[in-house]
């Protein structure tokens, strides 16, 4: 069986891994290039995907 927790854990952990490459990244690249729009739609994807699980186990 699934533990949703840790798959919940999982994600929480890469969302912050996802938040820190796009902070850092942005001093690089700065807010508007394509490559920090890029990371920022990865994060809104993992950001979904933890609603997803979170009501999965409501």
């Amino acid at each position: 069986m699934l533990n949703y927790q840790n798959v919940i854990s999982d994600i929480e952990l890469a969302i912050e891994r996802k938040r820190y490459e796009l902070n850092n990244a942005a001093e690089t690249y700065g807010v508007l290039s394509d490559y920090i729009l890029g990371l920022s739609k990865e994060l809104d994807e993992l950001l979904n995907k933890l609603d997803r699980e979170k009501q999965s186990v409501k």
